[in-house]
């Protein structure tokens, strides 16, 4: 098989989330990570004689991993995050990821999450920016499109 020619970097992802109004609003400018895991529910059985297990399948479910800089503004990735836990809680947003970017053609995943915890690192020793971590469930489900507009 030749090399590919079409591989992408994530330089310009694009991430969406709800800010306090229930607007989608582009967080990428103050986010950096965003990791995007998948599961599909598998059961096995092995019956007596055989030696390879079968396999079924059932419900799928996802997991998003969300870090922020953080930021002094109100309208950045941070302060949307801080109210949704202290003053939204239970609620859920609406997440878009585009990949690699947002243009027509790119992959978007779109789902309403949950904030299930957001550990934010504080650290005297290091120049860096403080970070928040998050982790988003989806609560229903992720869709994957192609962008079309």
């Amino acid at each position: 098989m030749p090399q590919t020619t079409t591989a992408v970097n994530a330089c310009d992802a694009s991430i969406w989330i709800d800010n306090a109004s229930g607007v989608l609003t582009d967080v990428s400018g103050s986010s950096n990570t965003i990791n995007m895991s998948f599961a599909e529910q598998v059961g096995a059985v092995r019956n007596f004689g055989t030696r390879w297990e079968i396999l079924l399948t059932c419900g799928l479910s996802a997991k998003f991993g969300f870090t922020a800089v953080y930021s002094t503004s109100a309208t950045e990735a941070k302060a949307i995050l801080l109210d949704w836990f202290f003053n939204k809680p239970g609620t859920n947003k609406t997440l878009k990821v585009y990949l690699p970017k947002k243009d027509v053609g790119a992959d978007v995943y779109t789902a309403e999450v949950k904030l299930v915890t957001m550990p934010i690192t504080v650290q005297a020793a290091t120049a860096e920016p403080m970070q928040i971590s998050c982790e988003l469930q989806p609560d229903g489900a992720v869709t994957w499109v192609t962008n079309a507009t």
